[in-house]
Parts: C-alpha cells; sequence; structure tokens
C-alpha cells in the first residue's frame, strides 16, 4: 500500500511535464515561449519538491483546466447535431480532463496536506468546570 501511495504522490509531476511536452511542441521543433516557462517550473518542482511552487503549478493548471472544461462544453453545443461526432468530443474531452483533474488533485493534497496543515496530535482538549459554565480550554502538548 505505502508503494502504491507514493508512486501515485510521485507521479502528477511527470504526469503533468509530459502533457506540456505534448500541447507545446508544434512541427518543425517550436516550443511556444509559455510552454517552456511551465516546462521550467515542472522540472524546477521536480528537483526541489517545494511546497509553494507545487501549490502555484496546480493552482494554475486547475485554472487552465476550468477553462478547458468551459471549451468543451461550448465546441460540444456548436455542432449542429448531437451526433456521434459531438458525443465522441464530449466522452473523450471529458475522460481527458477527469484524468488531468485527478492529477491535478493528487498534486494539491500532496502539496496542502504535507506542509501547510499543522498536525492535529499535539492538542488535548480539557474540560473545566466553573461555578454554572462549562469551559472549553484547548492546551498543547510539550
Amino acid at each position: 500500500m505505502n508503494r502504491a501511495k507514493s508512486f501515485i504522490f510521485k507521479l502528477p509531476e511527470y504526469y503533468l511535464t509530459l502533457l506540456v511536452i505534448l500541447v507545446g511542441f508544434t512541427p518543425l521543433y517550436y516550443f511556444n515561449p509559455i510552454t517552456i516557462g511551465f516546462l521550467a517550473l515542472l522540472i524546477f518542482q521536480i528537483i526541489v519538491k517545494n511546497a509553494i511552487s507545487g501549490l502555484v503549478i496546480a493552482g494554475s493548471f486547475l485554472i487552465i483546466h476550468l477553462f478547458m472544461l468551459v471549451a468543451l462544453v461550448v465546441e460540444f453545443y456548436e455542432f449542429a447535431g448531437s451526433g456521434s461526432s459531438g458525443q465522441q468530443l464530449l466522452i473523450v474531452g471529458f475522460s481527458i480532463w477527469v484524468i488531468n483533474m485527478f492529477f491535478i488533485g493528487v498534486m494539491l493534497y500532496k502539496h496542502v496536506s504535507a506542509k501547510m496543515l499543522p498536525p492535529m496530535e499535539p492538542y488535548k482538549i480539557h474540560r473545566v468546570e466553573k461555578s454554572h459554565e462549562i469551559i472549553v480550554q484547548v492546551k498543547a502538548r510539550v
């Protein structure tokens, strides 16, 4: 179980790197400058494993893929009829969107849960009764 979890947590950066390379490449060996920037940021993330850059990458890809969903729905409605080509566009596009959102979600979970949230173990709740009031105190274990 731990091997599968560690593999899933390592996979999003590599998957998004491959995705950026495939999307940004055009024939005759030309890469879009924005693609080169995203690629440099992803390679930096793979090498350094910084929580802030991971959140920036995941947030930017989240915004981009929300726009992709809107574009997919608009393109579907541009078809004259909802024939087989429109349904095929919707099924393939939505499945690609779900896979990408899964990896973005894993990346967000990895960087938010591992680095940003405080651990809950060192806190203990005590009940203190004074006169007719019940006061709940939270004390940190040291």
